[in-house]
């Protein structure tokens, strides 16, 4: 009976390890389909310790010694990335591929209690500051021409005038023509910057924490257009309430409006990033997550009979690429894939299903909704990494950031709740 205690109780810490391991090797560009970094071996190596992961986070998810206190929200939350896959497969264009572990995955995670998703946040936030450093040692290194080893790679998507600059497979820098842009270990500098962002949005930002100032110079120099939009909408929610700030919310926006468009530096990247913030008549400058091509096929779509239930999975992309060069991501071809009801389907009912998970908490509403906005420049809800994000953080932010009072009830004590933290973190590995 001790042991089945012992196996219970460690259980949780292994649950963590695991779901982290898991993360990590999802987002790492060596795994991307069609990578042309790494090897055929490492590849093969790292496939094998993901199934091995999944069988072991399957295992323990259901050890029969487990309790779980399961709500019908938990439930939904858990099998709607399977309803996605289901979805997708029965109304699908034309099929790539089965991709079953996805939803294995991020229903065995959405199954598990708060303390092992926030462990799984903190590691992994953890992963991403200690990415970002190198990345930005990386980034400075090149352009300083210091004799740091590298290979310079063909780009994933094979276009000819872009590549990765590859130190040792565990940090890339992106390149063309006229740009160098941190990647981290993610396959695109546009993936970091976004989940930078999406880590940083919900709190206020310490000046004392180093780790804060490397992840926000490592957004910067992903020269990411959602990074500076995710950061941008983070502070005007965290202060919308607050009368006082509105003077510097309002400052803010005329800035961005009017003032930061006709600024020019010495510096290329930088001047085209500003220029991608100016609004025109079409909307914002740097919207470049359409093309003729789909928006031609969205208003075919939404006024046509295809309207509520759209081609299917699949068919945006392929008449995309049947009569443009670039490859867009965006959540346009959902509707043009599924229509207005299957999109409601598949991204508007999870939205209301994790709100209930917010709790009323404000910090975890404000990265939700941040979360929902960075799905139209990237609408990967259901891959395993931002699934895992989505809920890892929110049960962080209900868990373990929690205001603790002083005894005249008035005041927040900041040691006490960095103490709770730490102690809620070692419980999950008791």
């Amino acid at each position: 009976m001790v042991l089945i205690k012992k196996i219970h109780y460690s259980s949780k810490g292994l649950l963590a390890y695991c779901f982290f391991l898991t993360m990590a090797i999802s987002v790492w560009a060596v795994r991307t389909p069609n990578s042309t970094l790494g090897s055929e071996t490492l590849r093969l190596v790292l496939k094998i310790i993901f199934y091995l992961l999944i069988v072991i986070e399957l295992a323990l998810t259901f050890l029969p010694q487990r309790c779980y206190k399961v709500t019908a929200v938990t439930v939904l939350i858990a099998v709607w990335p399977i309803v996605y896959w289901g979805y997708i497969h029965a109304w699908a264009f034309r099929i790539e591929s089965l991709a079953l572990t996805s939803p294995v995955i991020a229903f065995l995670f959405a199954l598990q209690n708060d303390k092992v998703k926030g462990t799984v946040f903190l590691l992994f936030k953890k992963l991403l500051v200690f990415v970002s450093l190198v990345g930005i040692v990386c980034y400075f290194a090149y352009i300083l021409k210091l004799s740091i080893p590298y290979s310079i790679e063909p780009y994933y998507d094979g276009r000819p005038y872009q590549n990765y600059v590859n130190y040792f497979n565990i940090s890339f820098l992106y390149i063309n023509g006229t740009s160098i842009r941190v990647c981290g270990i993610f396959n695109e500098p546009g993936w970091l910057g976004t989940t930078i962002g999406l880590m940083l949005s919900y709190e206020k930002f310490d000046f004392k924490k180093i780790s804060n100032w490397v992840l926000i110079i490592a957004g910067l120099l992903t020269y990411s257009l959602a990074f500076v939009i995710i950061m941008a909408v983070g502070f005007v929610l965290r202060n919308i309430e607050n009368i006082s700030r509105w003077i510097l919310i309002a400052a803010f926006f005329c800035f961005g409006l009017f003032v930061l468009p006709s600024i020019h530096t010495n510096n290329e990247q930088i001047n085209h990033l500003i220029s991608r913030l100016e609004i025109t008549s079409k909307g914002l400058s740097g919207n470049n997550r359409s093309s003729s091509t789909v928006d031609n096929l969205l208003k075919e779509t939404l006024t046509s009979y295809k309207c509520m239930f759209g081609y299917g999975d699949g068919y945006a992309e392929y008449i995309n690429s049947e009569n443009e060069t670039k490859q867009i991501l965006t959540m346009k071809t959902e509707l043009i894939n599924f229509g207005i009801l299957g999109t409601f389907i598949l991204y508007i009912v999870p939205f209301f299903l994790s709100l209930c998970l917010v709790h009323r908490n404000k910090k975890s509403l404000l990265f939700l909704i941040c979360f929902w906005i960075s799905l139209y420049q990237r609408p990967w809800l259901y891959i395993v990494s931002n699934y895992m994000i989505l809920l890892s953080t929110i049960s962080y932010i209900n868990t373990d950031i929690k205001p603790v009072l002083k005894k005249n009830n008035t005041h927040l004590r900041l040691d006490a709740a960095i103490a709770s933290i730490k102690t809620e973190t070692r419980k999950a590995f008791e």
